[in-house]
Formats: C-alpha cells, structure tokens, sequence
C-alpha cells in the first residue's frame, strides 16, 4: 500500500538530485541521480485530443513473447539486484568535483561494445550517495539511495506506472502512481546528462542500449539511384509507448529508416532514395514498404533535429562492419505528436508483390 509520505520523500530526492549535479551540494544533501534513458525521451505526459484522428500504426499482436518482463516480487527483486550487483565492471571512468565522486561502471565484452551497468555519485568519507543499476539489456532498474540511516532501493516495473521501495530495514512497498514512475525517469535524464558531461561520456550515452533492430541490405542489382533495406525489429506491438510518453515504438522505427536514409545511404551522389521492408515481431510481421526520398528525409532530420545516439545490426556485416550508428530526434511529448501528425502521416507503409504472392501492412509470413 503507498503512502503519501513516500511521494514527497521521492520527490525531495529527485530535486535535491538535480541541485547537487548543478553543483548546489551540501554534505548532507541527496547526490545527483545517474540514469541513462536509451530510448526517446519524453518531458510530458500529453495524449491526442478528443476526436482528433489516431496516427497509431496497425497494431500487431504477437503469438512470440516479448522479452522476458522485471520480477515484480520481492523476493525476486532482491535476487535481481543481487545479481545486478555482482557483475564486473571492465571500466571505471570516474571523476572527483567538489567534494562528489562520479563513477560509471562499464562492461566492453560483448561484442567489444561498451555498455553502462551502474552510475553512481557519492561523497568519499560520508554515508551518503546514490547508485543506479541498468539491465543487462540496457535498460534502467533501479535507484538505489544511500544515507547515513541505510540503504533504499526504487525499482521500476515494466508497467510503466509501478515502483517497489525496498526500505534499510527490510519494509516493502508499492507505489502505483504513473506520474512519480515518470517523474523519476525525467528527473534523472536531466541529471545524468550533466553527470555525463562532466565525465566526458557523452558519447556512451546510447551505447549501453540493445539495437533498435536488424538491417539487411539488398543487392542494387542494376538500379543504382536506390537502395533496398529490410529493418526487422523485436516488437510485437508497434503502437505501445516506449517509456510512458507520447512516443512510440512505430515513431522510433520510421525515424530510423529516415535517419539511415539522409545520414547514410544518401550521402552517396547517385542515390535519391531508400525502399524499407519493415518487419515486426522478430520478422513473423509485414508492417509494410516505406519509401524514402534523400531530399524528403534530409528535411525531417534538419526539421526534428539529431539528438539521441542509436544503432542497428547488420544482417550481413559489409564494408561498413557489423552494425551502424546514426543519431535520431529527442522525443519529447510535444515532438513526438508532431512528428505523429505530420511524418507517420506523410511515409505511407505500402504493399508489396512477392513470389506472386501480394504482402500488405499487418500480414504474417
């Protein structure tokens, strides 16, 4: 059951947080909160009019499970954090300012890609710090708060509205309540953009994340001024928020493919444009063909800006090796509707004639 001092503690800790990373600490103060949101972010929590048009792609429910969700109970969290806790950290960029110690621990052997396992902030000789703990996939856990009268941990669950407090004397609780879920995802993204910064990481700030999917490029074959892409990607439903906000897994896929077809294989001078073969659910799901001008995704990216880093594997490794990294919109609220109402509208998934056989948006190989 929550309690309402809970909502005010956290929130104190959040603002306090955000003080400290500007360089307002006090000895007894909260340190700054060090999370890493891979995805697109959001600042509000805004939906469509009433009656305005839906730009949600076709959604597609999936008989493949999607990953494996956080363990919801405690027991199983504690066991979770355990482990979290034990994994060995193959970097340790850290930096003292002030009186505060950042820290990153980081992990480079998978594929020697750099991944974020835990931020922290602490003042060396004092009790007092805070630590946040990543997946293995890269996504953000758990807050972990530590002060001279113990250790408490935020977890946040996959619901996108649940956090498990797990207090220094072993008391549990369940805080339900979306706004504090995305309070504390904001608040931290603001601080470990500063945390970031100040170590000089910046550019791990997406590297911790899993692909956003898998390219496999076609053969030109005789046409030289386009080029042909499958992008298939894990989701099962497109249409369910990223992280709570506006932004969807379907806005993140289009940018995407816009982002690989200004930044990358237009910058050739023959091509004038990219065909996306689009395919959900690991592949089982046709979501359609996107085409692409080089002129028309030169326009959105200069339009929605270049802010946050993202990458995909190659199917085939090539000249340009196994995988590519390109940088997408920063998706807050307010973008991400726009970007809804004008370019989901505008890039038209289309069908497509295969082995005699016609495949349209939401169809299953």
């Amino acid at each position: 059951m929550s309690q309402p001092w809970i909502f005010s503690s956290l929130k104190s800790a959040l603002t306090l947080s955000l003080i400290a990373a500007l360089g307002g600490l006090g000895a007894c103060e909260q340190l700054p909160n060090l999370v890493i949101n891979v995805s697109p972010s959001s600042s509000e929590n805004e939906v469509l009019p009433v009656g305005e048009e839906n730009p949600n792609p076709v959604p597609v429910s999936a008989a493949a499970s999607p990953p494996a969700p956080s363990p919801s109970n405690p027991t199983a969290i504690k066991q979770e954090l355990q482990r979290l806790k034990s994994r060995r950290c193959e970097e340790i960029p850290e930096r003292n300012i002030g009186a505060v110690l950042y820290s990153l621990c980081l992990d480079t052997s998978v594929g020697g890609r750099t991944r974020i396992l835990s931020a922290s902030s602490s003042i060396p000789g004092e009790q007092t710090g805070a630590i946040y703990w990543f997946r293995d996939d890269g996504e953000f856990y758990a807050f972990e708060q530590i002060l001279p009268e113990g250790t408490t941990f935020f977890v946040l669950l996959d619901d996108q509205e649940t956090m498990i407090q797990l207090g220094p004397q072993g008391q549990v609780d369940s805080i339900r309540d979306r706004s504090e879920w995305q309070d504390l995802m904001e608040h931290s993204r603001e601080a470990i953009a500063l945390i970031q910064q100040e170590l000089g990481m910046g550019a791990v700030r997406a590297a911790g994340s899993p692909p956003v999917g898998s390219l496999l490029v076609a053969g030109q074959g005789g046409d030289f001024n386009h080029r042909t892409l499958t992008l298939t990607v894990p989701q099962s439903d497109t249409s369910r928020s990223i992280r709570g906000g506006a932004a969807r897994w379907y806005d993140l896929h289009l940018a995407t493919m816009v982002a690989l077809t200004a930044d990358h294989y237009c910058n050739h001078q023959s091509t004038r444009g990219v065909y996306f073969n689009y395919r959900a659910d690991g592949g089982d799901v046709f979501m359609g063909q996107v085409f692409i001008s080089c002129p028309e995704a030169r326009s959105i990216m200069d339009r929605f800006g270049r802010e946050e880093e993202a990458w995909v594997m190659l199917d085939r490794p090539d000249v340009d090796g196994d995988s590519i990294h390109y940088e997408i919109p920063n998706f807050t609220d307010t973008k991400a509707r726009e970007f809804q109402r004008t370019i989901v509208r505008q890039l038209i998934p289309e069908c497509i004639e295969s082995g005699g056989q016609q495949f349209c948006p939401g169809d299953r190989y």
